[in-house]
C-alpha cells in the first residue's frame, strides 16, 4: 500500500496573522509567502493539512460557527485557483475546561485523526508550526517538524528539526528531506 505525505500546519503564525484568538473572518489576512509555500508544498506531492488549537472556544471568545467560519474564509483565500489546503482539524478545549482532551497540542488526537481519514505515512511526512507545542505535536506523531517562530529567543528549548523564517523556506527545506 502507497501511504500518503502529508505537511500538517499550524494556522495561526504560519498561515495567518495571529492577533491572538482569532473570532472575526474579516479581520483574517494571510501571511507573506504562504501561498508560493504551498504551492510548492503540494508540486512535492504532499497533504496540506492544519493542525490548531482553538481555545477560544471554550473560553468562549467564539463559538465553533465562527471557528468553522473563519476556516471557510481561510481556505477561500489561499485556495483561489486550486487546493492548496486540504483539510482542517481543531482543538476547542481548553485544560482548565476539558480535562478528558486528547486532541491539543502537544498531544496527537488530531494527527491520528488525520492519519486514519488519510493514512499518511510517518516517515515522509512533516510539521510547520510556531511555538513548542506544535513542534512537540510533530515529535509526539514521529514527524520531521519545522518551527517558524515570532520571536527565536522565545523558542530557544525547541528542538525542531529545522527553523524557517517563512513557509518558502520550510517548503525548499521540506524537498531536501523527503525520505
Amino acid at each position: 500500500m502507497n501511504r500518503q505525505q502529508a505537511v500538517f500546519l499550524d494556522r495561526d503564525g504560519i498561515l495567518n496573522f495571529d492577533t491572538g484568538y482569532l473570532s472575526d473572518p474579516r479581520k483574517l489576512k494571510i501571511l507573506p509567502k504562504v501561498i508560493e509555500g504551498l504551492q510548492k508544498i503540494k508540486n512535492l506531492g504532499f497533504k496540506t493539512i492544519i493542525i490548531s488549537n482553538q481555545s477560544g472556544v471554550a473560553r468562549k471568545y467564539f463559538n465553533l460557527k465562527r471557528m468553522w467560519a473563519i476556516d471557510t474564509k481561510l481556505k477561500k483565500l489561499i485556495n483561489k485557483e486550486e487546493i492548496l489546503l486540504d483539510d482542517s482539524f481543531y482543538c476547542p478545549h481548553h485544560p482548565d475546561f476539558d480535562k478528558n482532551c486528547n486532541c491539543r497540542k502537544p498531544k496527537i488526537g488530531l494527527i491520528n485523526k488525520a492519519s486514519k481519514k488519510y493514512g499518511f505515512d510517518t516517515n515522509k511526512s512533516f510539521f510547520i508550526g510556531d511555538n513548542m507545542e506544535d513542534v512537540l505535536c510533530g515529535k509526539n506523531a514521529g514527524y520531521k517538524t519545522i518551527l517558524m517562530p515570532k520571536n527565536l529567543k522565545k523558542h530557544v528549548q525547541a528542538t525542531p528539526d529545522f527553523i524557517a523564517k517563512d513557509l518558502v523556506e520550510a517548503a525548499y527545506w521540506i524537498e531536501r528531506n523527503q525520505k
